[in-house]
């Protein structure tokens, strides 16, 4: 199994070590999640994986890349959510 992840922070400005590029970043990921692919995401309370997932870390921008409306749709993508950041997730059985 393979696990493609995105990490979109809530409130960047919080975030110890990102630059002000980063920050805006994350302001903007975070608006165009919320806005036009949240409400067709699933969201999980938590992700339990095989014990041979491989764990692949994208920037949301990358992530977005992988949903490419016909293999991959944004309702396979699974997020968990707490006050501080979304987790995208998007398990396959092959690499992509």
């Amino acid at each position: 199994m393979y696990l493609y992840k995105a990490v979109i922070h809530k409130i960047p400005t919080e975030v110890i070590g990102l630059t002000s590029s980063e920050i805006v970043e994350h302001q903007n990921n975070r608006g165009d999640f919320e806005a036009n692919f949240k409400s067709s995401a699933v969201k999980v309370d938590d992700l339990i994986l095989a014990e041979t997932t491989f764990v692949i870390n994208k920037t949301y921008i990358q992530f977005k890349t992988l949903i490419d409306g016909a293999l991959r749709v944004w309702p396979d993508v699974k997020f968990t959510e707490d006050d501080v950041r979304y987790i995208l997730n998007l398990i396959t059985t092959s690499p992509i």
